[in-house]
């Protein structure tokens, strides 16, 4: 009658498979890919990366984000440390949950960047796009 709906709640799914949580602060995709997408990462990487949770042996949480380089690009760590600063900064510039933790945090916030050559096997296989966290 009306269309109104009478119930109080209101639920959401799936939102939690598009990003990880560190340190109280959710961290979604599409920032990631915003960082990753940045002018001066171009030349390096292809934009396509996967982001799980893991542990020290402390069982500290640790930010892992493992992303893929262009062909004919290798690893090393200037663009490692490229990658890093791109993701603290742009991620910290859209996301005030993951800023805050930042802050409250340190280094401990800051995420693991693995770089994997161009197609690797297990993370980036031709052909296959899969967009989770």
């Amino acid at each position: 009658k009306g269309g109104i709906l009478k119930n109080d709640m209101l639920y959401l799914y799936g939102r939690e498979k598009f990003m990880v949580k560190i340190y109280g602060a959710n961290v979604y995709t599409e920032h990631v890919q915003h960082a990753l997408n940045h002018e001066r990462l171009q030349p390096h990487l292809t934009g396509r990366f996967a982001m799980e949770m893991v542990y020290d042996s402390d069982q500290n949480p640790q930010l892992l984000c493992r992303v893929e380089l262009n062909i004919a690009v290798s690893a090393d760590a200037i663009i490692e440390k490229k990658v890093k600063e791109t993701f603290i900064d742009e991620v910290r510039k859209m996301n005030s949950e993951y800023n805050d933790a930042l802050s409250r945090m340190g280094e401990r916030a800051h995420p693991n960047i693995v770089l994997h050559e161009f197609g690797h096997k297990k993370y980036f296989p031709a052909g296959k796009v899969k967009k989770t966290a």
